[in-house]
């Protein structure tokens, strides 16, 4: 038997926001939305590196960090079942690189474990 879980109506954000939880997805909205819908980022955000995990296992980068190029920001689709993740800003040591790694490896495994919650909640 295979079980399908139903697809999750949540949007997940974590890290240095203001206020981390579960947000309702709203269908085309952006990055921009759900950061300002946990009430902005913290001092001590890296707005330069903010991960998105999609409910697939895709993982993808994103930088508020304009293109000198470019004529808009990078537009980042965020689908139902995402989590969004944003890190501690570090200096560039060998330390902070290790630990942006760490945090790459915990925002799979937090992924892989909300799929299973809402999984087992299904049933």
């Amino acid at each position: 038997v295979i079980r399908i879980p139903e697809k999750n109506n949540n949007v997940f954000i974590f890290g240095e926001v203001l206020s981390e939880g579960s947000l309702i997805y709203q269908k085309d909205a952006n990055l921009e939305f759900y950061l300002k819908e946990a009430s902005g980022l913290k001092d001590s955000a890296d707005s330069e590196s903010i991960f998105i995990l999609y409910p697939n296992g895709r993982t993808k980068q994103f930088s508020r960090k304009r293109n000198l190029f470019a004529s808009q920001s990078q537009n980042i689709k965020i689908e139902a079942g995402s989590v969004i993740f944003v890190p501690r800003a570090f200096d560039n040591s060998l330390s902070s690189r290790l630990t942006t790694q760490a945090y790459a490896s915990i925002l799979g495994n937090i992924g892989v474990t909300l799929a299973s919650i809402s999984a087992i909640n299904n049933n």
